[in-house]
């Protein structure tokens, strides 16, 4: 049974329960209040009944308003036959039925049937534009993050190029009014470019963001999704303030289809020119982090404070210390290091929440700089997989992990051959539960996959494959011998996915299955 939201003015649902045509839908209903526009709905067709309204600013601002954000609704005008002044404004907001009373329920029944067909009509139209824009999407992405690239490293040469932009790529871009975005996710696998979840997050951005003439949407690491957003005429912050909050609610509304995940948007400063947008764009990502602080995950740049730079709380001088300690291995300076940070200069971080986000970012930039043959290199997919975790303590925490992890690889590397077999079975040791592979191995060691193969067989006499194996058996082996723990449960811990596959190389390491191995410990034990 199809849904249907019906939105009433003095008029009561009890008068459409005997109307035939409302047979097939499932109605709910809400009061219409001119001054609240919170409960609108976009994707749910609705139906708007307005009885004996006033004729005023109001009625036609709301009518207009709810034309502009939502396609799929239809009006029925109830008015006396003696008020023409109603008359003559639904004529000009093109309202869909209008019905004069006294009326009888034939003629009620036929307005809203004629509303109904206007709605299935819209809603069937908006089907089919969804999936044109859905195949458009795929098509034009590469244009538009050639374009979002180029609008952030050279505005003044898109500014200049606008033009020819605009009637090579079909686009409406102009010189002025601008306002930037960015949607983060705490969960890392929903976030690359192929991602089906990101492409459903920029086709509801599309359709959300009804009052933008243009948006050139893409994803840039280490930011997330960002959005620019064209508006063409400065737009009322209220207005983009309720699309923005209904947007971030879509996307959360995702959770039904990808589990559970936290989203956060936040909207940048709105900007005149191309030239400002890097910085508007920098605002937002920036002030995502005050979810720290407010609770909120839907944020505005505007109502925070300027932006300040982190050598405020982490001179540049501390940062290249620490990373000199990491390249240099020397792990108890790190920690000594860090445990300062926690003490004296994380707590600040409070009163300006992006010093968290400004100094993981910082430590990325003065690593990558000027990178010798001994230098620290933090892999780029470990740092940006930090940008999804939202609490900056914990992110802080990551990131002394992954230096630590750094370091303790830089203590151990000899001069010309590093031992890559102790490296990479440090690596199992610690990640045994997690999905290994030989090209994640070989990236681990900064090795090609089939030079990491020859030194690991050379230095081991064995597979790499043969040692995970091992390792995660034993893991296995301990977890029955000491634990309660079910079979299924402990397949999972030590990083299989298939059972039959685990109790298959068990059988062939111990000669047992793995409850006859169990029953054996417990018996020996006792």
């Amino acid at each position: 049974m199809e849904n249907l939201k019906v939105y009433l003015y003095n008029f009561k649902l009890e008068e459409l329960e005997k109307v035939r045509c409302l047979g097939g839908y499932s109605l709910e209903e809400r009061q219409i209040d001119f001054d609240d526009r919170s409960n609108l709905e976009p994707d749910i067709p609705a139906l708007f009944i307005i009885r004996n309204a006033p004729n005023s600013t109001e009625l036609w601002n709301y009518i207009r308003m709810v034309r502009a954000r939502k396609m799929n609704a239809a009006f029925l005008l109830m008015i006396t036959r003696q008020d023409f002044a109603l008359l003559y404004g639904a004529c000009q907001n093109g309202i869909t039925a209008v019905l004069m009373e006294p009326a009888s329920r034939h003629e009620l029944e036929g307005q809203i049937e004629r509303c109904l067909n206007r709605i299935d009509e819209v809603t069937q139209t908006l089907h089919d534009r969804a999936l044109l824009e859905e195949y458009e999407y795929e098509k034009r992405q590469q244009i538009t993050e050639r374009l979002l690239s180029h609008i952030l490293e050279k505005p003044e040469e898109v500014e200049f190029m606008l033009p020819e932009i605009n009637k090579r790529y079909n686009m409406k871009l102009g010189k002025y009014h601008y306002q930037t975005f960015v949607i983060s996710v705490n969960r890392a696998e929903l976030c690359n470019k192929t991602s089906h979840f990101l492409k459903e997050v920029a086709l509801l951005a599309i359709h959300t963001l009804g009052l933008a003439k243009e948006m050139i949407l893409g994803y840039k690491e280490p930011y997330g999704l960002i959005g620019i957003v064209y508006y063409g005429r400065d737009m009322l912050l209220m207005e983009r303030k309720e699309d923005f909050l209904l947007l971030w609610r879509k996307i959360m509304a995702l959770q039904e289809y990808y589990g559970e995940f936290q989203v956060t948007l936040s909207v940048g400063n709105a900007v005149k020119t191309i030239g400002e947008v890097s910085d508007s764009l920098l605002r937002a990502a920036f002030s995502q982090e005050y979810r720290m602080t407010t609770g909120e995950f839907a944020l505005f740049a505007e109502e925070f404070q300027e932006p300040k730079a982190i050598d405020e709380y982490v001179p540049e001088r501390k940062i290249r210390e620490l990373l000199r300690y990491v390249t240099l291995g020397e792990v108890r300076h790190v920690n000594t290091w860090f445990l300062e940070f926690y003490q004296n200069t994380e707590p600040k971080f409070m009163e300006y929440p992006p010093a968290f986000a400004k100094f993981c970012w910082e430590v990325y930039r003065l690593s990558a700089q000027n990178q010798t043959e001994k230098s620290v290199a933090i892999p780029e997919w470990k740092f940006f997989k930090l940008q999804h975790i939202f609490d900056g303590k914990e992110r802080n925490r990551a990131l002394e992990t992954l230096l630590l992890e750094i370091c303790h690889m830089m203590q151990q590397e000899a001069a010309e051959d590093q031992d890559v077999a102790a490296q990479a079975i440090a690596y199992m040791k610690v990640h045994y539960a997690e999905p290994i592979n030989l090209e994640e191995m070989a990236e681990e060691c900064g090795l090609s996959t089939s030079y990491f193969s020859k030194k690991f067989k050379e230095q081991t006499g064995e597979k790499y494959i043969d040692v995970l194996t091992d390792i995660r058996i034993r893991e296995a082996q301990r977890l029955l011998g000491t634990t309660d723990t079910p079979v299924a449960e402990i397949v999972e811990e030590v990083g299989y996915c298939d059972d039959k596959h685990f109790r298959r190389l068990f059988h062939k390491v111990t000669g047992m299955n793995p409850l006859e191995y169990r029953k054996k410990i417990r018996s020996e034990n006792e």
